[in-house]
């Protein structure tokens, strides 16, 4: 009789447990379901909060006159009457003013040679040196000077920086708190993402920042060749074989020119012809009369 009664015992016990793992389970993806929510839910706050913090950096950001980025950019182009002199001239001017010559490149013509330059020298140094080299031209063709202001660009790049930063700081906080697969796996993805945009952004605040701290001046002189009569007379033989081409040039321009007048030549010839005619008639009709 005891036999049945443990069999029973041993079945309730298994359906209970089997019960108590069916609750657990479900009581853990609840828990992956809640997590997941939250975690989308501090997403949409990040984006919310890069938003304010790009507007109040950008709002306490306002630079003074003296804080302004400025990109100077000169476009000169001169004479001058020794160009080799003139590019002695420009390397001292530009490495007296810890510029550097990035570009050069010389074109020879037969009426011309020219030299055209890309420069780059610090902001401060900028005006001093177009004047500068402006100085030692002969002839100004051109000179255009531009500045760009990119302040507002500037401080917009570096709130965005900032405020891409606190993001990626909170995301680095949700992984340390994450415990499922799942969860990591979302926010490493998540990580990837904001780590590319701030990669780009610092890209482009170095781009401004390089541009601002060094001036561009692209240089363009160039000296003008005078053409010069130099030939040497020829001897009397050069002079005899010139002319036997040139006559044999001539005789065969008169045969072309005969290919085309060749009607009126046989029109010439049948005139004649007719006037020797009647020339001889005329000689016969007086013969005939005196007789």
């Amino acid at each position: 009789m005891r036999k049945p009664y443990i069999i029973l015992l041993l079945s309730i016990l298994f359906s209970c447990q089997l019960e108590q793992s069916r609750q657990e389970s479900f009581s853990t993806e609840a828990k992956v379901a809640e997590s997941a929510l939250a975690f989308e839910d501090e997403s949409y706050d990040d984006a919310e909060f890069s938003r304010s913090v790009s507007n109040k950096q950008a709002q306490n950001q306002s630079p003074s006159p003296q804080e302004k980025k400025l990109i100077k950019t000169a476009d000169i182009r001169y004479q001058v009457l020794d160009i080799e002199s003139c590019y002695e001239k420009v390397k001292k001017l530009v490495a007296d003013s810890n510029g550097v010559i990035f570009t050069s490149n010389q074109e020879n013509y037969s009426y011309q040679v020219s030299y055209n330059l890309v420069i780059r020298v610090e902001n401060n140094k900028f005006e001093g040196l177009v004047e500068s080299l402006v100085s030692i031209a002969d002839f100004v063709n051109s000179k255009q000077i531009n500045a760009q202001d990119v302040t507002e660009e500037f401080v917009d790049i570096s709130a965005r920086l900032n405020a891409k930063k606190k993001i990626e700081e909170r995301y680095i906080e949700i992984l340390k708190q994450a415990k499922s697969i799942e969860e990591i796996l979302e926010v490493e993805k998540k990580l990837g993402e904001i780590r590319e945009e701030i990669d780009a952004t610092e890209g482009r605040l170095r781009y401004l920042s390089n541009q601002v701290s060094l001036s561009t001046i692209r240089l363009s002189f160039y000296q003008t060749i005078e053409q010069e009569n130099n030939a040497i007379s020829p001897g009397f033989f050069s002079r005899v074989g010139k002319g036997l081409n040139s006559g044999w040039d001539i005789f065969l321009d008169f045969l072309v020119s005969l290919s085309y007048i060749w009607p009126f030549i046989i029109l010439t010839i049948i005139i004649i012809y007719m006037i020797k005619v009647l020339i001889k008639r005329r000689r016969k009709k007086k013969a005939l009369s005196n007789s």
